[in-house]
């Protein structure tokens, strides 16, 4: 016996064996050779109806031009023949101004024909016949006797053989008209076949896309939509706690292998539900070891004479801040301040902002600059998972030298502000500038300091983030902030943004700096109607006299989070 064949026959296209990837690409590249040979055949008829047209319209050019002629040739036989019985050289007036047209409405008539692809002989034709008829005309106006002044025509001859020639240019020019009839018909049964081709295309063209849509709906259902939806049906049965429901595994592989993900997340919450269950206690964050991990993340309060740091740290609600700043003392004159925003809240991005703390903090003592710091740090995340990153802000200030040096792995941008109306030149290719006006009418001018380099993550490990330096003398001050700022939503969706920041500057100044922090954290509370999700940090940095000390006591605020 022969081997055994199915009783349902299933195409290939929706066999197991082709990914819906493949099936997707079998289905475009068959859409798409049908599109180019449809597209294709329609080019092909609309130029060839359009040819069809252009040679309709010239025939009747043609026919129109050989009318004009025509009529020219009855002035030239009516202006004859009234001076012919006349005598009075006043008709002759219809025969001289055809005289002046006729040759070039020949000629012209000549090219048209030609562009309709009929004979040009039968012009030659008309034109001989004319030229007979010319010869005719000229020796009856050398006969004709001129008329004395007020007197009688001399007298009259006879025109019959000009009527002759003249029938014979009128049977001429009938036959030129008659060719040109004939060709317009034609013309016109091509026209209508090339509109009637047209129409066949362009239903073949629609009848292809329908068939393409309705195909791949029909794809789209059996492969995908189809199992997701009991896949679907499944997961929710899962997720409302009934783990022995059955996970189907049908359609398109990459659908197959979502679900078999599914079934596998399924069995390892059956294996793993008690051990989860202990977890979940585990990560409830009221212990002493997160208590100690909170406080490790307070900023130090080192200080230097002739800066002032004033920050606030509000955490997401009810989880570990991701956030952190620190200020460090490099030496007697200058200054470094980090400002960083772990990705993600809890534990996990609380110990890793912990470490980027203690990291920064020493590489910027010993390095020579900001980036150099970074940089450094980077180095040593190799053993950090790749999803852990975070976006960090370093500067230093020396007072001796009244220059800020910084450099930002992605971090928002700060603001530098400057008490006098000049709009500084931006110093790197990316730095934005403007002017504001405060509450009391005084100007404020102010720079917007970009990122210098990429994320700090261990993807981009040993990467040289660039130093930008900036004049920090007295009455400059610099603001800094984390994106949980900028990022706090209304109800529409809108985000706060640096404009409502500077528009807060505006409002309340920069002399008084817990002030200005408390106003900017309020607006961002105002606009914000849901919950907050992220960490909010700002840090207020001031060029003051030296002799007055660094960080303001009781200035550096950390709001501690409310737990659930």
């Amino acid at each position: 016996m022969g081997p055994r064949r199915n009783r349902l026959w299933r195409p290939a296209l929706y066999s197991g064996h082709f990914s819906l990837t493949r099936r997707l690409a079998v289905l475009s590249t068959l859409l798409l050779v049908a599109l180019v040979g449809v597209g294709a055949e329609v080019t092909s008829t609309v130029r060839g109806l359009e040819r069809a047209r252009i040679a309709q319209a010239d025939t009747a050019q043609a026919r129109q031009t050989g009318l004009a002629l025509l009529a020219r040739y009855v002035d030239e036989e009516t202006g004859l023949r009234g001076y012919q019985v006349t005598g009075d050289e006043m008709f002759l007036d219809p025969y001289t101004d055809a005289q002046a047209v006729v040759p070039r409405l020949t000629r012209q008539l000549e090219q048209e024909v030609a562009r309709t692809g009929e004979r040009t002989s039968l012009v030659d034709a008309v034109d001989s016949a004319h030229t007979q008829w010319l010869r005719y005309a000229r020796q009856e106006l050398a006969r004709v006797p001129l008329a004395s002044a007020g007197g009688p025509v001399a007298g009259t001859m006879s025109t019959a053989g000009g009527k002759n020639l003249f029938d014979t240019l009128r049977d001429r020019v009938a036959e030129v008209d008659e060719a040109l009839v004939d060709a317009q018909a034609v013309q016109q049964q091509r026209v209508a076949a090339m509109q009637h081709r047209l129409v066949v295309v362009l239903v073949a063209s629609l009848a292809v896309l329908l068939v393409a849509v309705v195909g791949g709906c029909v794809l789209m259902w059996r492969s995908v939509t189809a199992p997701i939806a009991r896949l679907a049906r499944a997961t929710r049965a899962v997720a409302s706690g009934d783990l022995d429901a059955q996970i189907h595994e049908g359609g398109a592989p990459e659908v197959r292998s979502l679900a078999g993900d599914v079934l596998a997340m399924r069995n390892r919450l059956t294996a793993d539900l008690h051990r989860t269950e202990e977890a979940v206690n585990a990560l409830v964050q009221t212990g002493p070891a997160v208590d100690a991990l909170r406080r490790a993340l307070q900023p130090s309060g080192q200080q230097v004479a002739g800066v002032e740091v004033v920050g606030r740290l509000d955490a997401a609600e009810g989880v570990l801040a991701g956030d952190w700043y620190d200020t460090v003392r490099i030496d007697r004159t200058r200054f470094g301040l980090v400002l960083g925003d772990v990705a993600g809240h809890g534990p996990v991005s609380a110990v890793f902002a912990l470490r980027l703390k203690h990291s920064l903090a020493t590489a910027l003592v010993g390095a020579r600059s900001p980036g150099a710091a970074l940089t450094q740090v980077s180095r040593e995340l190799g053993d950090v998972p790749d999803e852990l990153f975070a976006t960090v802000l370093v500067l230093t200030v020396d007072t001796a030298t009244g220059l800020l040096t910084y450099a930002s792995a992605g971090h928002p941008d700060a603001l530098l502000l400057r008490a006098d109306s000049h709009d500084p030149a931006p110093l790197h290719p990316r730095e934005r500038t403007g002017l504001l006006e405060l509450a009391d009418g005084s100007p404020l001018s102010y720079v917007e300091l970009p990122p210098t380099g990429p994320l700090l993550s261990p993807i981009v490990s040993g990467w040289a983030w660039a130093d930008v330096q900036h004049r920090f003398g007295p009455g400059t001050s610099l603001l800094a902030f984390t994106d949980g700022v900028l990022e706090a939503r209304d109800s529409a969706g809108e985000e706060f943004g640096v404009e409502s920041v500077l528009l807060t500057i505006e409002a309340t100044g920069t002399a008084d700096a817990p002030r200005l922090l408390d106003a900017i954290v309020a607006a961002a509370v105002r606009h914000g109607h849901q919950e907050r999700r992220d960490d909010q940090t700002l840090v207020h940095v001031r060029s003051v006299e030296r002799g007055v000390p660094g960080v303001v006591s009781g200035s550096a605020r950390a709001t501690a989070p409310r737990l659930r």
